[in-house]
């Protein structure tokens, strides 16, 4: 987890990968692909 000034000045940075990680299966559920 970083700060949200570090991710504003590292945005553009193509070493930088960007996670959303949600703990609401039904989340998942939405938005989940079937067989990927």
């Amino acid at each position: 987890m970083v700060e949200a000034d570090w991710l504003q000045a590292n945005l553009n940075n193509p070493k930088v990968r960007i996670i959303e990680v949600s703990t609401d299966p039904g989340v998942y559920e939405k938005g989940h692909i079937p067989n990927a």
